[in-house]
């Protein structure tokens, strides 16, 4: 019988497998592993569908066409500088001309100087207004307050509603790491200020981008709809309302799902409201904001942020992973053109050091830890324990074993979000209002809304997912 099975096993496998399954069993990791088959099959699970769906696509630079960009960059300065023109560019100037469509910039850089040649003043100092708009613009965008949820008003219980919603379209489970129990996260924050926003968007981005956005980010009901929300764990979502990560869309499919790439964010030592004088080279600049600014570095995923964590073994969570986001029970995936916009914005926000920790005393006081590595998601206890990278010091990027930096794991157990224990939450999640209107929203959770009834877990676990 045994030597059936053997046979029989062996017929299933390739040279490779086979060497594998040999050098597990001389090990004694086979046995266990087969145990936890048996008794934790939906991590087993998991692994195989993350290691299984986590290929990697093609990676732009961090920096497009970087050398374009220096030398709009410096066209700029020297159009401010020959025509008197009393405005020094912030780091934030400087990190959407790293950002924004080239096209677009040698646009509007064009009618700069020949609206400064022809005297027209009213056209020159609308487009320095327009620059000191978007410099306000992305420190709202990355600000804990506009993710935050006030109070109980009909507005918010819309949106914890659909918060359920979103969870519901994704299974309950993270659309990234594929653990169970995510949050709800909103993609674009639902209290900036639409007309800074549209009005920088239509200065960098072109007319034909905020006309089409205008719709979405003028729509209170979308913006607090599960179209513009993603399910996460409690670890990406710090990580992603950070400015840590982001996603970028790569297309649609035919049967309504989308397709993401993760990427990580880099961490510059930029100050956002530093001037960028006429004395400063722009390569030490950059060198300070970590964009590689020599061909000889390996182009793509080496221009990218440092990895601080892994999923399942880190499955799924390199830069350059692909991830679907599908339609469910009649609920859209998020819209491509707000996770584009989200992409973007969150990449000029890590370039000129905007994104700092959302909670920034719990950092400085080593209370955040249950973001990273282990903590109960759900029904499955993963403790990953291990020191994020060598814990990066982020002063002089040396590697020091006795620090507990980012990711540093001190054996936390995170059983969920408790109403009296929100402190260390990202953005919203440091709001007590969320607490309790996350407490509150258990006795709505069975009621209808917009048609749709939200369900609990058991209908998930009938229902299964894709």
């Amino acid at each position: 019988m045994e030597d059936q099975l053997g046979k029989a096993l062996a017929s299933t496998l390739n040279e490779q497998q086979m060497k594998s399954l040999l050098h597990l069993n001389e090990y004694s990791q086979l046995g266990p592993l087969l145990n936890l088959a048996k008794e934790r099959p939906s991590l087993i699970l998991g692994l195989v569908e993350n290691y299984s769906r986590a290929a990697e696509e093609p990676v732009l630079d961090y920096v497009p066409d970087i050398y374009t960009r220096i030398f709009l960059f410096g066209r700029l300065q020297d159009s401010l500088r020959r025509h008197e023109l009393s405005f020094v560019p912030s780091m934030k100037v400087f990190a959407l001309f790293m950002v924004a469509p080239v096209d677009v910039l040698r646009s509007r850089l064009d009618n700069l100087e020949r609206n400064a040649r022809e005297k027209n003043m009213a056209e020159v100092q609308e487009f320095i207004e327009q620059c000191r708009t978007a410099v306000t613009v992305i420190l709202e965008f990355v600000s804990a307050e506009a993710r935050q949820v006030g109070g109980f008003s009909e507005d918010n219980v819309h949106l914890l509603q659909s918060m359920d919603l979103c969870k519901k379209r994704d299974v309950r489970i993270c659309s990234i790491s594929r653990m169970e129990n995510p949050e709800a996260v909103t993609i674009f924050p639902n209290a900036i200020h639409s007309p800074n926003l549209l009005s920088m968007m239509d200065t960098f981005w072109g007319t034909e981008t905020a006309d089409r956005l205008s719709e979405l980010i003028r729509d209170p009901s979308f913006l607090k709809s599960p179209q513009n929300m993603l399910s996460l764990n409690r670890q990406l979502s710090w990580w992603y309302q950070s400015g840590r990560i982001a996603f970028k869309p790569l297309r649609k499919t035919d049967t309504d799902s989308l397709t993401i790439q993760f990427y990580w964010l880099k961490r510059s030592k930029l100050e956002p409201s530093q001037l960028f004088k006429y004395d400063m080279s722009i390569w030490d600049v950059m060198e300070t904001a970590d964009i590689a600014n020599n061909e000889d570095f390996r182009r793509g995923i080496i221009r990218w942020g440092r990895p601080h964590c892994d999923s399942y073994s880190g499955l799924g969570m390199d830069t350059g992973h692909v991830h679907r986001l599908c339609e469910r029970f009649e609920i859209g995936p998020p819209k491509f053109d707000i996770l584009q916009l989200s992409s973007d914005l969150l990449r000029v926000a890590a370039i000129c050091g905007a994104t700092k920790p959302t909670c920034l005393a719990d950092e400085v006081n080593g209370d955040y830890h249950d973001h990273y590595g282990g903590y109960d998601d759900g029904d499955d206890h993963y403790d990953n324990g291990w020191r994020d990278d060598g814990c990066y010091d982020d002063g002089d990027d040396h590697y020091d074993e006795d620090c507990r930096d980012d990711g540093c794991y001190n054996g936390q157990v995170d059983g969920g979000y408790d109403n009296d224990g929100m402190e260390s939450q990202p953005d919203m999640y440091c709001d007590e209002n969320y607490a309790l209107l996350r407490h509150w929203g258990e006795e709505v959770g069975g009621e209808e809304v917009e048609g749709e009834e939200v369900e609990g877990q058991e209908d998930m676990e009938e229902d299964g997912f894709e």
